[in-house]
């Protein structure tokens, strides 16, 4: 599919964003001291990186929802990454532990369907790391999320030591924006059922537009994650990433 001119500005933009967080990302290494903290935010910052490298291939064959959806997990990604460098001690705990308790819960669902079944031995010592797991987040097997505030909390919290309103629009938007096709809902099935009743597997103008609104929106979030290291590390790269938020084709970030 040939991609339109304000698709062709949104990958533009992308690569611009990419490459700002691979320079921010090294300079905020190199004057740092290790934490735990600061691997979490450097890891974060690695994992929406190689998200956006996903998609960029992706858009090459429009896949729109799945763009979206990634979107929505680099959303919560970079919310987490900015919450937990200054949430309490005890949330850095249940960050880290607490897929140890889902693991276990959905694998004891499970073990009733499959016969390959666990020695005695063997089901006493997962028992133990979950147990283990539950004594250092505090939080039961049942509940859905490892913090004790919801992501918007989280997004308001991290937004209310920086001053700004960034973390509190992703949710409202690029986290937003990835429901449908996350879930699977209507909205993420529209196309591909009008598409039965039609000679074209899709309306590629349709779907061009909507690409476009998909990398607009994984822009903001490399946008949002650039800025917050820009003012965390004070890397003095704002007019650096206001310039790549504003590449049109033709242009260049130099």
């Amino acid at each position: 599919m040939r991609n339109s001119r304000a698709v062709e500005q949104e990958l533009l933009r992308l690569d611009a964003h990419k490459a700002l967080l691979v320079d921010m990302l090294r300079r905020a290494v190199a004057q740092d001291e290790p934490s735990v903290r600061r691997k979490l935010l450097f890891g974060s910052v690695l994992k929406v990186l190689r998200t956006g490298q996903s998609v960029r291939v992706l858009s090459a064959e429009a896949f729109v929802e799945e763009i979206l959806a990634l979107s929505r997990t680099m959303a919560e990604v970079t919310i987490n990454a900015a919450y937990l460098q200054d949430a309490e001690d005890e949330e850095i705990d249940r960050f880290i532990h607490f897929d140890t308790q889902t693991m276990f819960k959905h694998s004891t669902k499970l073990r009733p369907h499959i016969s390959n079944q666990l020695s005695v031995e063997e089901l006493r010592k997962i028992e133990a790391v979950a147990k283990n797991a539950r004594s250092l987040t505090g939080r039961r097997d049942t509940d859905p999320s490892w913090s004790k505030r919801n992501l918007l909390h989280r997004a308001e919290y991290s937004d209310g030591i920086t001053r700004s309103k960034l973390m509190t629009m992703l949710v409202l938007t690029a986290y937003a924006y990835g429901h449908s096709a996350v879930h699977g809902t209507f909205d993420s099935m529209d196309d591909f059922i009008s598409a039965l009743d039609d000679s074209k597997a899709l309306i590629e103008h349709e779907r061009e537009e909507k690409l476009f609104l998909a990398l607009s929106s994984v822009n903001f979030v490399l946008c949002t994650m650039c800025f917050y290291l820009n003012s965390f590390f004070h890397l003095d790269s704002e007019k650096a990433i206001i310039s790549a938020g504003k590449l049109t084709v033709g242009t260049s970030a130099t």
